[in-house]
């Protein structure tokens, strides 16, 4: 048998650990990476804002935990739409500790038999929002400053629920400049 050396055996423990830590993110022979694609469609969100004048919306965690609660209750329902859980986006935001003064909410399914590539997914799913004139708006609202986007999908991969939140948190109005 032969000897490896140390700088061999730490190249090979390396290449290992990547591929452990690549797969468990969600590599394309595992489905789209669903974190990156969320992280794509909030960049692509932020595009559309500012191609249409808008302020750019900054990610916040509690309604990313929010939508995220959210597109996994879709999942296990097997159900698309604004009140799977008899609940309204404001109090979903609110049982997350985001205390708003508005917000608005978009949710979309796909579904592919051929399985999404990352990129492919978030493509999909801001064509389809910016596509519906009510979606639109709630992606280019006004009043929003944060959002919170996030994608479960089915067991199986080939079943995806996604969740856009935008808002605007308490205080309503902005303070004055000082």
């Amino acid at each position: 048998m032969r000897k490896l050396g140390g700088a061999t055996l730490m190249t090979l423990f390396a290449g290992v650990l990547f591929l452990i830590v690549w797969a468990g993110l969600g590599g394309e022979s595992e489905g789209p990476n669903v974190l990156e694609t969320a992280r794509r469609v909030g960049e692509g969100t932020n595009a559309l804002r500012k191609g249409a004048g808008v302020a750019p919306l900054r990610t916040d965690p509690k309604l990313q935990a929010a939508a995220m609660t959210y597109a996994r209750l879709m999942v296990v329902e097997k159900k698309v739409g604004h009140g799977v859980d008899r609940r309204k986006p404001q109090e979903r935001v609110r049982a997350a500790g985001y205390e708003d003064c508005m917000v608005a909410e978009n949710v979309a399914y796909k579904w592919s038999e051929d399985g999404h590539s990352t990129a492919g997914l978030a493509r999909e799913l801001l064509e389809g929002w910016r596509k519906s004139p009510q979606d639109l708006r709630v992606m280019l609202h006004p009043e929003a400053v944060d959002t919170g986007v996030a994608i479960a999908h089915s067991d199986d991969l080939s079943h995806y629920y996604a969740v856009q939140l935008v808002a605007r948190h308490l205080p309503c109005v902005d303070p004055a400049p000082g």
